[in-house]
């Protein structure tokens, strides 16, 4: 399954007035990003003082948006399109088709037939005195 969402975090550093030295760098505000590829392309922004406030405003809003675009529920689960599914259902039934060269034939066919004459007995055999 693809990822659905990125969370991405900055603090902004900023050195107060008059000072010179790097020792006197404060850091300033948290920024966190949720960057959303489903149901849109679309990024929510949170700014606070602490990281995990910045991430909860962040989320709250994703969620508000996702909730007002009817594409979650108000349990906060997805909600699918029924065509979709059924879409999704009818791809899962098919039978999966496969094909193998001549090539990779002969090659398993050698594997086989070196398991079948050397390694077999030697695999077998604790199985049989037990």
């Amino acid at each position: 399954p693809q990822r659905i969402f990125e969370i991405h975090y900055k603090q902004s550093v900023a050195a107060p007035k008059g000072s010179r030295k790097k020792s006197k760098v404060v850091q300033n505000d948290w920024t966190c990003t949720y960057a959303f590829i489903w149901p849109d392309k679309i990024k929510f922004e949170g700014t606070a003082i602490a990281k995990r406030q910045a991430a909860e405003k962040a989320a709250t809003q994703a969620l508000h948006y996702l909730y007002k675009n009817k594409r979650i529920d108000s349990k906060g689960l997805p909600i699918y399109d029924k065509e979709k599914i059924k879409e999704i259902k009818s791809t899962l039934q098919e039978p999966v088709r496969i094909s193998i060269s001549d090539k990779s034939m002969e090659r398993i066919d050698k594997i086989w037939a070196e398991y079948e004459d050397g390694i077999k007995d030697i695999y077998e055999e604790p199985f049989k005195v037990a």
